[in-house]
């Protein structure tokens, strides 16, 4: 997020006008996760939720070319699927504010060569979208 530590109720029905409302026989208050808080090795663990805890953790970076390293990682560790990886790359696109994604995909298909042809494909299509 743009605030870090998150400076809100970590309280999920905090977010709803009338919390009494909201609870549910069946919904108990949980606390909600700051990110930013916990460390990239940390993440790293998470397995196949490490990938897009990171990115969403540093969606907000002008430069998402720092985290190549990790992520190629993850890939070739097998924790993300095609359709992972397309979603994630699709969610820095759309969401993110990096200045270039298109070298972030790039460096991942050439440091994960078995994702690298589906990695460009994705590449091509988003920039023919005008998302790159």
């Amino acid at each position: 997020g743009k605030r870090s530590p998150y400076p809100w109720s970590t309280n999920w029905l905090d977010g709803f006008p009338d919390p009494d409302i909201a609870r549910d026989p069946y919904f108990h208050a949980f606390p909600l996760v700051d990110i930013t808080l916990i460390p990239d090795d940390e993440i790293m663990q998470h397995r196949s939720m490490a990938a897009f805890t990171l990115v969403q953790k540093h969606i907000r970076q002008r430069d998402m070319t720092t985290l190549l390293d990790k992520l190629s990682r993850l890939m070739i560790l097998g924790q993300m699927s095609g359709q992972q990886i397309r979603m994630l790359i699709n969610y820095m696109a759309l969401v993110g504010e990096a200045q270039d994604v298109r070298t972030l995909v790039h460096g991942l298909a050439q440091r994960v060569p078995q994702q690298g042809e589906e990695l460009m494909t994705l590449a091509e299509e988003l920039r023919r979208d005008a998302l790159l």
